[in-house]
């Protein structure tokens, strides 16, 4: 058979050159110790050979457009409103999308501004004084503090000082409690 250069394969069998070399690469043909491609090798790949096309004649002039079947453009004609149509429906729901997040935005936008006002209305508010909570106000104290004069007095017994400067005593001369009196019960 003949043998061919890579770009005479190409043009006798419409593979591109990358191709050719893959082929190549692959062991799917082999070249010949010159470097060329023998066309039977080209026929045991599969590929097909063709004729290189024919130059056009001297009669066909260049203001001549060949003419077109009606049933390319028939065909053309039709594919060409399935796609419109296509086009239609994917620019509708990209509308629609679009519409939707303008809206969430826009919903958005609204909840922001409303918490930007609750919070500014807390602001503006006038503050009330935390009170102050002593030992024996704090959460979990067991005593309860009772007013002078009360606290588990007998009637006719004088109720005991509430403080130590109320007894007329500094903190060095604090009396000490040594236990209910004798008697006492």
């Amino acid at each position: 058979m003949a043998l061919l250069t890579i770009v005479d394969a190409v043009r006798l069998t419409g593979v591109s050159r990358i191709q050719l070399y893959c082929y190549l690469k692959a062991g799917r043909i082999s070249r010949t110790p010159e470097g060329c491609l023998d066309t039977a090798e080209l026929l045991r790949a599969g590929l097909m050979l063709r004729l290189p096309d024919e130059t056009p004649t001297v009669s066909v002039r260049h203001e001549e457009t060949p003419s077109v079947s009606s049933d390319v453009s028939v065909v053309s004609l039709t594919m060409q409103e399935r796609l419109i149509e296509i086009l239609q429906r994917e620019l509708d729901a990209a509308r629609l999308l679009l519409r939707e997040a303008h809206e969430r935005e826009t919903q958005l936008i609204q909840m922001l501004s409303q918490m930007q006002q609750q919070n500014q209305r807390l602001l503006d508010m006038p503050r009330t004084p935390v009170p102050l909570q002593t030992a024996q106000d704090a959460p979990g104290a067991t005593q309860t503090r009772e007013p002078p004069g009360e606290r588990g007095t007998a009637p006719g017994r004088a109720a005991a000082p509430a403080t130590y400067t109320d007894a007329g005593c500094s903190r060095g001369d604090a009396p000490t409690y040594r236990g209910p009196a004798p008697g006492a019960f």
